[in-house]
């Protein structure tokens, strides 16, 4: 983890928060261990964890999580995984079955809010879903925080697009936000783009 850390440093004033994933097995039993983890990372990295065992989204399995975040400044990673598990999509393959369901927690601990929204492939299914998050991500910028939005799809040639159409969304309602990059230019979309593996 130091040696990940020390070249994530490298992006510099570029680097956000940096997310810990924990699998569903990881529950809230093992919390000396996830306060341990975070008490010997490097100083001054922002990290967001992201949990997916379900007493977790108990009061007293928040509680405990919350207490050991906050005592370390880290953030809790807010997932959405609603879309993508109330699609009827064909385009939707097993991979969309795989994306944990989770109860819906929004409340951001620090001024970092880290989202990963899964959305569904069918652009209108996201709607509602759109229609709620704009106005709470206008409602965090007026607090100030610092907001990481990913937009993922099991279909991922769509991400792009949904990513864009969101931040129009949030745009739209604080216009203070600049246009992005690439509609400055007379550069095209980018279409097509499909996501890496991570190894």
């Amino acid at each position: 983890a130091r040696t990940f850390v020390g070249t994530m440093r490298l992006l510099g004033p570029r680097l956000g928060p940096l997310m810990l994933q924990l699998p569903p097995s990881f529950s809230p039993k093992r919390i000396p261990f996830l306060a341990s983890f975070l008490e010997n990372l490097p100083s001054g990295v922002q990290v967001s964890v992201e949990v997916r065992h379900l007493d977790f989204f108990t009061p007293d399995g928040e509680a405990e999580l919350h207490d050991c975040l906050n005592a370390f400044g880290a953030g809790r990673a807010i997932l959405d995984s609603r879309p993508s598990h109330e699609t009827d999509s064909a385009e939707a393959d097993d991979r969309q079955g795989r994306k944990p369901k989770v109860p819906l927690v929004t409340d951001p601990l620090q001024k970092f809010a880290v989202v990963r929204y899964v959305s569904s492939p069918v652009a209108e299914e996201n709607t509602p879903y759109w229609d709620e998050w704009a106005p709470r991500v206008a409602t965090w910028i007026d607090e100030g925080r610092d907001i990481y939005f990913f937009v993922h799809c099991a279909v991922e040639v769509h991400s792009p697009q949904f990513a864009r159409t969101f931040y129009e969304r949030v745009r739209a309602l604080r216009p203070v936000l600049p246009p992005l990059p690439w509609d400055e230019t007379d550069q095209p979309p980018v279409e097509n783009l499909t996501q890496l593996p991570l190894f």
